[in-house]
């Protein structure tokens, strides 16, 4: 087997006439010379687990049950000890979580398959079709391997190896509708752009070379230096069919959509409309080599809000919006019936965020973070739970006083059935882009985590405390 292709390898590509001259001419590539991406080992996310193999056909799956190493009878030829360790993915458009697998530089008799799993979550806005299988060099260089085998029935992508080393799941193509995520004021408009591909020839007609610069995050091209590529040889273009708005083409009282080439343009209308939430998409049809054409759609969400400060929460898929009304000159439109939130320093030194929705003045769900914040920076919250702790971020989803918290209890019986519990602090971190030092400025970031529901019979059920996904963003103004 052809073992890997390197993520910076500008190999063989089926540009067509209408593709930017040069690009894709041997004698003239630009990235010919291209440098490989060079990265750390990943951070270890958990302990070694180590297997007996011998001669035998057998299959071993990870902690998590993300990595499948099917091992083929003959792999081994006398008894040994493999291992599997997650780790940190540093790989060039990574997902998820990567592997080391050891005994690192043995080679085996018979090629090792990998299987890994991935789920929606694991996912985000990446496609499938673009995923792929990296691994890691000695010398901390890249490779992805163009042998990937993606099967989107059960979820898995697979692999075969004679070594082991560090591996991980990825994409060789980052095609996104940039910004995923937004929020824009009524009569306000939003930029959105297709990113994933070189700059295109300005007469190409909406067909977009298939070359992605690498990104090492959300939105962030490598710089020009590196010349990172990922060849997409089976692609032969990509042709932008239609722009919409809330799956129409006009978007009537959700605003309009301005559409040109790899950009449009969303201009939000004069109210807040009901919802709020509205989704501008591109349809694309990519052109492959001997296969049917596919189709894809890119979506970013936008929320249109009547005052620029918010707090944008989801708690288990369900989204909450909050606005913060009272500063610049924002007012709810009914005075018994609104969201709001709030967001301040204590006496204490604490960052306060508290959020609500009111019906009939009375408040149906909650929401609210007090930390020992007041810089930029990440930070991960320490709740009462741990010696010092004091930081507290919890959501109360209806007015009944039950309430996702970021102190939970792990609950087992024992051999006298007597129930032990651990008192211990959820995992939830937070980036704050802006923080401002006094009355009157921003506060701006983002947070992700999980908080916990712990029931009044829970103790006497000796049932631990049940989990829930929460993440937000927010840009609000300081009250003092």
């Amino acid at each position: 087997m052809k073992h890997f292709f390197a993520l910076c390898a500008l190999v063989s590509l089926f540009i067509t006439s209408s593709c930017k001259k040069g690009l894709g001419d041997a004698e003239s590539n630009p990235f010919e010379n291209a440098t490989p991406l060079i990265t750390d080992k990943g951070i270890p996310l958990g302990a070694v687990t180590s297997y007996p193999v011998n001669s035998s056909a057998t299959t071993i799956t990870s902690t998590d049950g993300k990595l499948d190493l099917i091992i083929p009878a003959g792999a081994f030829s006398s008894a040994a000890t493999i291992s599997i360790q997650p780790i940190s993915n540093l790989s060039p458009l990574g997902l998820s979580t990567g592997y080391r697998l050891l005994p690192e530089g043995v080679t085996f008799a018979k090629p090792i398959t990998l299987r890994f799993h991935y789920n929606a979550a694991d996912l985000g806005t990446a496609i499938e079709d673009f995923l792929w299988i990296n691994t890691q060099q000695s010398d901390g260089s890249w490779v992805g391997n163009k042998k990937s085998v993606v099967d989107k029935a059960s979820k898995t992508i697979l692999v075969e190896t004679t070594h082991f080393s560090d591996w991980t799941m990825g994409r060789f193509m980052d095609l996104t509708l940039t910004p995923a995520r937004a929020t824009v004021m009524i009569n306000g408009k939003l930029n959105l752009s297709i990113t994933g591909f070189l700059e295109t020839d300005e007469n190409r007609d909406d067909v977009l070379t298939p070359l992605s610069p690498v990104k090492f995050g959300p939105n962030t091209p490598v710089t020009e230096e590196q010349k990172l590529l990922a060849a997409t040889e089976q692609f032969l273009n990509f042709n932008i069919k239609e722009w919409k708005l809330n799956g129409s083409t006009s978007g009537g009282r959700f605003g309009s959509i301005e559409p040109g080439k790899m950009h449009a343009v969303y201009h939000a209308p004069a109210t807040v409309p009901n919802p709020a939430k509205v989704n501008l998409s591109v349809n694309m049809v990519a052109r492959k080599k001997n296969m049917p054409n596919a189709n894809y759609m890119l979506v970013s969400e936008v929320t249109v809000v009547g005052a620029p400060y918010y707090l944008r929460l989801n708690v288990d898929g369900t989204e909450y919006f909050y606005t913060e009304y009272g500063v610049a000159g924002a007012l709810p439109a009914d005075n018994n019936n609104f969201q709001m939130v709030n967001c301040g320093i204590s006496n204490e030194g604490f960052l306060q965020i508290a959020a609500g929705y009111y019906a009939g003045s009375t408040m149906t769900n909650s929401f609210a973070i007090n930390i020992k914040k007041t810089s930029a920076g990440s930070y991960s919250l320490n709740c009462f739970n741990n010696a010092g702790g004091n930081d507290e971020m919890w959501f109360m989803p209806l007015s009944n006083g039950l309430s996702y918290r970021n102190n939970y209890v792990q609950r087992s019986r024992n051999a006298q059935n007597n129930c032990n519990a651990t008192f211990k602090c959820a995992s939830i971190n937070t980036n704050f882009t802006k923080f401002g030092n006094g009355r009157m400025t921003e506060v701006e970031g983002t947070f992700s985590g999980t908080l916990y529901y712990d029931g009044l019979d829970f103790d006497n059920q000796c049932k631990s405390s049940v989990a829930h996904n929460v993440s937000g963003e927010f840009l609000l103004m300081r009250v003092n």
